[in-house]
């Protein structure tokens, strides 16, 4: 099992990192690269955004934000109380850039999370390419933790979003469509009245409407008060330019056919 709520450094999430920063692809940025962090946290006092640029600053807003808790009194049936939202949005300089985020930021974020270990695979497919390779992998991973009494205390899930993006900045004729991925990661957590989330390389609409409906209403935001809105906003946001690359092939083939 991974940490309790208690731990502030968890051994499992800097041996992964360690793992991933020594693989053959670059994961993480050095010191002297980008850091950016988009992140905002939602309670019952409304919602405060920030952009993390430093190690620094990361660990001065976990050490603000995801200090652990007492557990809350938690009972089989009724809804979740969710007092607490945390989403936290990585998005790489470019389409096969690794992450904006150092290793030694990423253990920490790792460890505020308390994530599952099935998060690292996910988080090896952004790492620098050489070429436009798909990750040969788009698979989902939960986990549910249950208390002494029976009753669920959390539940995590964790999966790449497969989906079409515009290129920018292409020459004319060139195929204007990429095909893109995206890291969901969610973990709900009972007894910390807490829903958190690691995302990266969301898709434009999405990032959208996320921004549009924590802003105007905060902790009665569909995305706090439901846990599945995300994942329903992130499916339904792949159809209209999925659509559109179709039809770009459909005539591309046609083109072809008839010279």
């Amino acid at each position: 099992m991974w940490p309790s709520s208690e731990t502030r450094y968890d051994v499992r999430a800097a041996s992964a990192a360690e793992s991933l920063e020594h693989g053959l692809e670059k994961v993480f940025s050095n010191s002297n690269e980008l850091f950016e962090i988009q992140v905002a946290e939602i309670a019952s006092k409304g919602i405060e955004e920030d952009c993390l640029q430093s190690d620094c600053q990361l660990d001065e807003h976990l050490s603000t934000y995801h200090v652990p808790s007492t557990p809350a009194a938690r009972t089989e049936d009724g809804p979740v109380k969710k007092e607490k939202a945390s989403f936290f949005l990585l998005d790489p300089a470019y389409g096969w850039s690794h992450l904006p985020i150092t290793k030694a930021g990423a253990i920490k974020l790792f460890s505020a999370l308390r994530a599952f270990p099935e998060l690292y695979q996910y988080v090896s497919a952004f790492s620098n390419k050489t070429f436009p390779r798909d990750e040969g992998f788009a698979g989902f991973d939960s986990h549910t933790t249950i208390g002494d009494d029976g009753i669920w205390t959390s539940f995590e899930s964790c999966y790449l979003l497969k989906y079409i993006d515009r290129r920018d900045g292409i020459k004319q004729g060139a195929n204007p469509w990429a095909i893109r991925h995206a890291l969901i990661y969610q973990k709900v957590d009972r007894d910390d009245s807490r829903t958190s989330h690691l995302l990266a390389r969301l898709p434009t609409a999405v990032i959208k409407l996320l921004g549009e409906g924590l802003r105007s209403s905060g902790t009665e935001s569909v995305f706090v008060q439901d846990w599945s809105h995300l994942h329903t906003t992130s499916f339904s946001s792949i159809k209209d330019n999925l659509r559109q690359f179709i039809n770009y092939l459909d005539q591309e083939i046609t083109d072809l056919a008839s010279q």
